[in-house]
């Protein structure tokens, strides 16, 4: 019963995995990453628990030994010492409710793993397995065209669409995996008419989805994947005459869409269209593009040269990112958790070793592919060589998520059930010979003791907290939300840090309120309060020194705001959210030499940020430097007469002027700023009516 009840939970459990993509749990914070990350969670929990159950009893289903195996096996191994010697072991181990990672995640996905790897034995199996999911990713699909007719809401990122992971770059990458799962089918299928056009179907909506998330690298990973396979099956496809011809019409018509995509770039049909824009406009001199490059250059290079072995632990980019900032990414957001690339994210995270197990992985998976008594033909070969070839491009680019991660060990569990070192296996009574009855009842209990005990402590206390802040941020009742937030913070590791960032801007928003003033002082002291005990916890890490230093600022504790300034900037003195935030800080205090020198030294360091230079002009009036003023405004009406179309720099002048007091002229960049770009209108018009109605107005930056 024990062996027919584990077999049937395993079973269920596996099937289940690939329904999670359409998990969004609008009840918790980040609804489309921690609802999916527990329900993976709990799944593998369970499973696996079953599966130790199953395989004291069952040798069949013990793990066998493959490359694939080994080499998971070593990056999980080396990923372990990572976390222990890394710069924030807990952070490392539990992650955040923005990323749901960390090494508690990898230890799960590779239970996932031994469990696949063991549990289906069949070709058969596994071709359900792909089906069921290939049949969600068409699910999906059919959501993202329901999106583009506004059937319901959506998320998204300008044009770009995200279904049901709310990010179009995941979506992306799922789409990636299942397109090609989707041709493997297609293929498995070609005596089956029925079941072609259901594939077919299947594919076009994952081409569709994939279209609209405009994620580039992941579109042109799926195209040159595409075109791989395709010359491998012309070239070592002999005994496949038709997949060769299919192959040759595949090749010519990527040929022919990216010379028509280049070719075309220029005309309004390309530009007008906002997906192949994004195409068109790939340069070395795009701002995405040379953020990047910096990104990877002088920040993640320079944090792996600082521990290249072991590297900082998992999920530490953001103390990497704060000590290497570079001055030349003020045009991207102030806050980057990841490389924007897979490799460089596993050398920084768990140094040399991490990054050559990971690469190992590939190799080891591609060796397992290619050996000739696995059971898969040239066709399957190629289209699964594909599969990683635009995977691993994909990875150039952007970053893994738990979807992808989970997707990615699913293909690997595949392969280890081809390449697994077969022994001839000793009957279940035989191994078990010696245990008794009594021990393996014992190991039983102990194994769903242990469980009950796993789940609870992974999953429990983080649900909790997910729950209790999505509460807190929509309560109404202000006595109701402390005690939410009071709670929240009580629930162990896993999203401390978000909850006492949201618990600081809350009683931001409390302060402004017409609450008691008793009201006011509690709140606001229980936030500043955890919000300096992040910062103790956390001293290397820049961003909640910001959130501290910030806070302090809005409620006007300006002496108390530059301890955790002046310790960030110990960090990395060319921050220029920081420096900035320090300029306004001594222009509150009156010291206005020292906020100049802050300013100039803030604008020097990068003279294209426009922000940096319109607190430089400010702190130059007010110690009365007019000929710098002068200056200052001639090069930003210099630069408009060769950009006569940035509305930007017409707020940035309007800007200028009024903090400058020459309202006059002010209102007049406003209009125009507002005539080129409606996005300036709400502000813009706010400003303009408070000035023409006789009010003084300093528009407070940043």
């Amino acid at each position: 019963m024990v062996e027919r009840i584990s077999r049937r939970i395993i079973q269920c459990g596996i099937f289940f995995v690939p329904f999670i993509p359409l998990i969004v749990t609008n009840s918790m914070f980040f609804p489309f990453i921690t609802g999916k990350a527990f329900a993976f969670r709990i799944t593998v929990e369970i499973i696996f628990a079953a599966w130790l159950l199953l395989i004291m009893r069952d040798a069949t289903y013990r793990p066998r030994r493959s490359l694939v195996a080994w080499a998971l096996a070593g990056l999980v191994g080396i990923m372990g010492l990572a976390t222990i010697f890394g710069e924030s072991p807990l952070r490392s181990f539990w992650s955040n409710f923005e990323r749901m990672e960390g090494y508690v995640t990898l230890l799960h996905l590779f239970a996932y793993f031994l469990v696949l790897g063991s549990f289906l034995k069949t070709e058969q199996a596994w071709k359900r397995l792909f089906a069921t999911t290939v049949g969600v990713s068409a699910f999906i699909g059919l959501y993202v065209i329901g999106e583009t007719a506004s059937l319901f809401g959506t998320y998204h990122v300008g044009a770009r669409l995200g279904a049901t992971f709310g990010n179009p770059t995941y979506l992306a990458v799922y789409m990636l995996f299942h397109i090609f799962l989707a041709l493997w089918l297609l293929y498995r299928a070609r005596q089956e008419k029925i079941m072609r056009l259901v594939y077919a179907g299947a594919l076009l909506l994952q081409f569709f989805a994939l279209y609209h998330t405009a994620t580039r690298g992941t579109i042109l990973g799926v195209i040159g994947g595409l075109g791989l396979a395709a010359l491998l099956v012309a070239i070592f496809g002999k005994e496949h005459p038709r997949a060769r011809r299919i192959s040759a019409a595949i090749i010519i018509s990527i040929a022919a869409l990216a010379a028509s995509v280049y070719l075309g770039r220029g005309t309004e049909f390309v530009k007008g269209n906002p997906v192949l824009n994004r195409f068109g406009t790939i340069s070395f001199t795009e701002i995405t593009t040379q953020s990047r490059f910096i990104l990877w250059e002088k920040i993640a290079w320079e944090g792996f040269k600082e521990h290249p072995v072991l590297g900082w632990g998992q999920d530490n980019f953001i103390h990497v990112f704060g000590k290497y900032y570079a001055p030349e990414m003020h045009r991207q957001e102030p806050w980057f958790d990841r490389a924007h690339n897979v490799f460089l994210d596993w050398l920084v995270a768990g140094g040399v070793l991490a990054l050559l197990a990971y690469l190992f992985l590939f190799g080891t998976a591609l060796v397992v592919l290619w050996k000739k008594t696995n059971g898969l033909s040239i066709v399957e070969k190629a289209i699964f060589t594909g599969l990683f070839a635009g995977y691993f491009f994909h990875n150039l680019f952007v970053f893994d998520n738990l979807i992808s991660y989970i997707l990615f060990v699913f293909l690997l569990a595949y392969l280890h059930t081809h390449a697994r070192v077969e022994k001839e296996i000793v009957p279940a009574q035989n191994k078990t010979k010696g245990l008794g009855e009594s021990t393996r009842l014992a190991l039983s209990i102990t194994t769903v003791v242990v469980g009950v005990v796993v789940l609870y402590t992974v999953n429990v206390p983080a649900f909790s907290r997910a729950q209790t802040l999505i509460k807190a941020l929509g309560g109404s009742d202000v006595g109701g939300i402390y005690n939410d937030f009071q709670t929240a913070l009580t629930k162990g590791f896993l999203g401390k840090e978000e909850t006492r960032e949201q618990f600081g801007q809350t009683a931001l928003r409390v302060v402004r309120s017409e609450l008691p003033e008793d009201t006011k002082v509690t709140f606001l002291n229980q936030a500043l309060n955890e919000l300096h005990e992040q910062t103790v916890q956390d001293p290397t890490n820049t961003r909640p020194l910001y959130f501290m230093a910030s806070t302090l600022v809005d409620v006007g504790a300006f002496e108390e705001a530059l301890i955790p300034i002046n310790d960030a900037l110990a960090i990395n003195p060319n921050r220029q959210i920081t420096l900035l935030e320090k300029g306004i800080v001594l222009r509150k205090l009156e010291r206005y030499q020292e906020s100049f020198d802050v300013y100039k030294y803030t604008f020097e360091l990068a003279p294209d940020f426009k922000e940096a230079r319109l607190q430089y002009i400010v702190a130059a009036y007010l110690l009365g430097d007019t000929q710098l003023v002068k200056t200052q405004i001639e090069v930003l009406e210099q630069y408009l007469a060769e950009e006569p179309e940035d509305a930007e720099t017409y707020f940035l002048l309007g800007t200028t002027h009024l903090n400058t007091g020459n309202e006059t002229k002010a209102v007049v960049y406003f209009e125009k700023a507002i005539e080129l770009n409606k996005e300036f209108e709400a502000q813009g018009r706010s400003i303009i009516d408070a000035i023409k109605s006789g009010y003084k107005v300093e528009i407070k930056t940043p």
